[in-house]
């Protein structure tokens, strides 16, 4: 069976910096784990991360068992899961998180899949390991944050 590209909407809307800084403003002081194992992937993405969503708190996790051990020690509001990490993969670390948060009756938090793939295959994995949505890399700034004020607002992790 040959290789078959994500078939559903991908968004295609460009909406100005300063619109982009007002929505990440909503959602400023975020606690985010951001669960990359690529250095320059995280100083991209904490630079990002800072500039739009203000007095953000962001932790790094270098593979998914650091991230599921940070996860249960923090409450955060939103992770940024990098799906192929060394040790325990993105889909490991995040089915890992959903027992927990089952185990324990803890609050669904969302997750966002962070990865190169946008085979309908690889998307379904991510939604069925648990993530709540999935972010393109090299993902563009509007795409971030839309992401995540859509999932976050979603999944209702903020009150």
């Amino acid at each position: 069976m040959p290789l078959q590209a994500y078939e559903g909407v991908l968004e295609e809307t460009r909406i100005s910096e300063s619109e982009l800084k007002s929505i990440g403003k909503q959602l400023k002081g975020l606690r985010i784990l951001l669960a990359e194992d690529t250095e320059f992937n995280v100083m991209v993405a904490k630079d990002d991360l800072l500039w739009y969503f203000p007095e953000s708190t962001i932790e790094v996790a270098k593979d998914g068992k650091e991230a599921l051990s940070m996860y249960e020690r923090t409450d955060y509001d939103l992770v940024l899961m990098d799906v192929q990490m060394p040790h325990m993969n993105g889909y490991q670390s995040t089915r890992k998180i959903r027992e927990l948060e089952l185990s324990y009756n803890l609050k669904k938090k969302p997750i966002i899949a962070m990865t190169a793939s946008l085979l309908e295959k690889d998307i379904q994995k991510c939604l069925n390991a648990g993530m709540d949505d999935f972010l393109p890399k090299p993902y563009r700034s509007d795409e971030l944050v839309l992401k995540i004020s859509r999932t976050v607002n979603h999944v209702g992790s903020l009150n």
